[in-house]
């Protein structure tokens, strides 16, 4: 959708009209892909990666990846650099995400229920939402979790 540019009293564009080709404000961002993720105990993946699979691996998961399922009550822990955060609903959101400051390297099995909805930022500095749809196996140590994921561009 274009949107003319309106002159201000002085004659000068006005610098909150948006041009054609104008980045995604702030608090939009703009979606690069989602999907469903499972991960199961001790896998890793990439929520940067285009792949469909993620790059889901149990091997190499210091290599880029985002997030894996700990070992020992550990839950969804962080890859080097990435940092997580669960959020309500209403933080569910690029601009949610991105404004969260309670951030840490993990997210205990204990805080890991199905709706649970947890914000990344990611080794590439992308924001991810990551919504938890089932858990299988016990709860302390599951065997997998699936996520719905989102992931939107800087």
């Amino acid at each position: 959708m274009l949107r003319a540019q309106v002159a201000n009293p002085v004659g000068r564009a006005d610098p909150s009209a948006s041009s054609p080709d104008s980045s995604p404000s702030p608090e939009v961002g703009k979606q690069r892909r989602s999907g469903t993720l499972t991960l199961s105990f001790l896998y890793c993946a990439d929520l940067d990666a285009d792949a469909p699979d993620w790059l889901v691996t149990n091997t190499d998961c210091g290599n880029g990846r985002d997030v894996l399922l700990g070992q020992d009550f550990q839950g969804l822990r962080a890859g080097k650099g990435v940092e997580l955060a669960v959020v309500q609903r209403e933080q569910a959101s690029f601009a949610g995400c991105r404004a969260e400051k309670a951030l840490s390297a993990a997210v205990p099995y204990s805080q890991l229920q199905p709706k649970t909805l947890v914000c990344a930022r990611t080794t590439e500095k992308n924001v991810a939402l990551l919504e938890v749809v089932t858990i299988d196996g016990v709860p302390t140590q599951p065997e997998k979790i699936t996520f719905n994921v989102t992931v939107w561009g800087p």
